[in-house]
Order: structure tokens, then sequence, then C-alpha cells
């Protein structure tokens, strides 16, 4: 049986539950709700398996599945990954910072805004297309684009975080490698996802009996991913296993970064033989379809919602309720605000001519970097993974 042509749903799953599982992580984390029961179990441990890992694995696949497959195809998808993670920026951190800065003068909002460079997985999915495109315009193999990101993410795993005098150029280099600024997903460390979706895809669209493929898979993935996970939860492992004192999530070593890779091959064989006897829901399909908008418009509730309460002196949630309840509402809120874009917005969008939308990006970033170095004369402290910056951030 030929995939080539073939909807794999399984995939449609893994987008959806990666969903599910970033409204939740990144709520957790912005309300620093992670140190304790399901709130723990879901932010420590279940990101191993990981929405980000998931959807990066997902995309290289899915890019042999698609009509657009040429080198420059693939770097114009990167550079307007790259100018959407300056548009998200500005909704997610800029306004919402701004907001509460305004409204209560407290020194680290106005810090805060000054994370609109930051970079994100737009920004790192953006630099992998490019990478993508440069290796696809040297003829490359999958397998040895694969070889080169575990030798990349080798060298990430060792490497001390960088650090200069000035925070926009440590900012511009956490986009490469692991950096004290808060910047995460470092193609250093990250290639490793896209680049083993890529080879695995180059088999998927050749698979002639997929039942057995995904049953060796789960014969051998799903024990391992369930090992690994009590490993995590119960701490037999740490969380952190690169030398880089503060490695973390977003600074993956090549260790976890293998396990990752083994849990989301579990999770594929499970969604496969799942949706062979359920089929695939219509609301997956619509989310998985849209997991880019659900994404961004969760990303952007997320911070709103906690500015206001930062504002109003609720911004700290009391017990697990409160968060499941933050949870529930934001996913919901979520899919609403995608359903009305995508019913009534994203028509007119798309149909601009294409000069429109990529000037209207360009404006964007121009301003973004214009705002960045604007508000960053009056910094004495910016954010990074070294200090508390909530407890210590001043104006100059």
């Amino acid at each position: 049986m030929d995939t080539k042509n073939k909807i794999q749903f399984e995939l449609d799953y893994i987008k959806y539950l990666g969903i599910l599982l970033m409204v939740f992580v990144h709520t957790a984390e912005t309300y620093g709700a992670t140190e304790n029961g399901i709130g723990f179990f879901f932010a420590r441990v279940v990101t191993n398996f990981g929405a980000a890992q998931a959807f990066m694995i997902s995309m290289g696949i899915t890019l042999h599945y698609s009509r657009k497959q040429t080198p420059y195809d693939f770097m114009v998808t990167g550079i307007y990954l790259l100018f959407l993670n300056f548009f998200l920026n500005i909704f997610r951190f800029f306004l919402p910072a701004a907001y509460a800065y305004y409204a209560t003068g407290d020194p680290a909002c106005y810090a805060d805004m000054t994370t609109i460079i930051s970079n994100d997985i737009f920004a790192f999915a953006g630099l992998a297309m490019l990478l993508l495109a440069a290796f696809k315009h040297l003829n490359v193999k999958p397998v040895y684009i694969f070889v080169v990101s575990v030798l990349m993410s080798i060298i990430g795993s060792f490497l001390p975080l960088a650090d200069y005098p000035s925070f926009a150029l440590t900012s511009f280099v956490g986009y490469f490698v692991p950096a004290t600024s808060d910047t995460v997903f470092p193609v250093m460390n990250w290639f490793i996802f896209p680049a083993f979706g890529y080879l695995l895809g180059e088999y998927y669209v050749k698979i002639t009996d997929k039942p057995a493929f995904m049953k060796r898979i789960a014969v051998f993935c799903i024990p391992l991913a369930i090992v690994w996970g009590l490993l995590r939860y119960y701490e037999i492992l740490p969380f952190k296993l690169a030398i880089t004192e503060f490695a973390s999530y977003y600074f993956v070593n090549t260790i976890d970064a293998f396990m990752n890779i083994t849990v989301v091959m579990a999770a594929l064989s499970f969604f496969y033989f799942l949706a062979q006897l359920i089929g695939t829901p219509a609301f997956i399909r619509y989310g998985s379809k849209h997991f880019s908008k659900y994404y961004a418009v969760s990303w952007s509730l997320i911070y709103v919602i906690f500015r206001i309460r930062q504002v109003n002196g609720t911004d700290e949630l009391e017990g697990e309720a409160a968060l499941w309840l933050t949870v529930l509402f934001t996913f919901v809120a979520t899919a609403l605000l995608v359903r009305i874009y995508v019913s009534f917005i994203d028509g007119y969008v798309t149909s601009l001519p294409a000069t429109v939308r990529w000037g209207l990006l360009i404006v964007v970033v121009v301003a973004s970097v214009s705002t960045y170095a604007e508000t960053s004369k009056y910094i004495t402290v910016f954010p990074t993974w070294h200090n508390e910056f909530h407890g210590m951030a001043k104006l100059g």
C-alpha cells in the first residue's frame, strides 16, 4: 500500500494532542503552576512527549506530501515563519506587557516588552525550513541530514549558555544555540526533530504494509516510552540531563531528544490503530489543519488573561482546580476564536496579494526591532534564564 496519496490520520491525532498539551503547559508555566500534583505530571513528564517535538516531527513528515517541494519553496516558507514569529510576539508579549506596565508601573512589565524580539517555535520552524532548503539545494539525502542534526544536538548538549553584554545580541544568538536571554528552541538542539521527521517521511510515502510497520513500532516504542515516563515521574532520572547548568526542556539534550522521538513514535503507532478502530472525528481533523492558528491564539490569550489578572492582583492560581478551570476556559475560547477567524477573516487575509502580505510582515519585523531598540534604552536588568527577574527588574 503506497501511502503517498493517502491521508495519514495518526498525524491529525498527534497534532490535536499537541494542541491540548501546549494549552495546558503554557498556562501552567505562565502561572508558575508546575511544581506539584497533576500540574507537575503534565508540565514535567508529558512534555517529554511534547507538542513542540511532535509538531516538528510531523512537519518533517508532511513535507514529503506537499506539492511545494523545491528548495525555493522551503526557503519562502522558512522566511514567512520567521516573520510570523515577530507578528505573534506583538500580540502575545508586547501589547499585554505594555498594558500591564501602564496600568501598574511595574518595571518588570516594562522590561518584558523587550521579549518582542524573542524566538519561539515559529522562529525555530522557520530556521529549520531554511536549513532543509539549503540541504535540498545541495541534494543531501534525508539520512545524512539526520546525521548532521544528531551531531548538532550533541554539540548543543555540551555548549555553555551564550551570554553577551548586549541583550539583543544574546537574544539573536539564542535563535541558534542555548543562551541566557529569554529565548527557546535553539536550532542547534532542536533541528534533530524536523530532520528525523523528514527522514521518516521519506519512508512513510513508500510503506507497503503500514499495519505491520506500526505494529513493529508499537512493540518497541510503547514499552520504552512508558518506562521513560515512569523514570521521569518518580525522578529516578533527573529532568535536566544536559551539561549546561540552566539546561531545560527548551535546550533539549541528545539523550532526551532520542527519547522524545521514541515517545512520539509510540504515539504515532497508538493513534494509527485508534484511527483504524474509531476513525478520525471532524474536530480532530479541523484542529490539525489549523494547528498554527491554535498555537498563536492560545498563547496570546494566555498572556492577555495573565496580564489582566496581574493588574487586578489575581495572577496566582489557588490550587489545581483553578489551573484546570483556566486551561479549560483558554482551550474553549481559543477554539471559538480560531473558528471565528477561519470562518470570517482568513479568507480575506489569504485573498490579499502576496506582495501585500509580505509587505505587512516586513513592516511588523521593522517595527518590532525599532520598538525593542527604543524600550531597551531605559532597562538596566533584562529577563534572562539566570535571574529572578521579576524581583530585580529596574529602569534606568
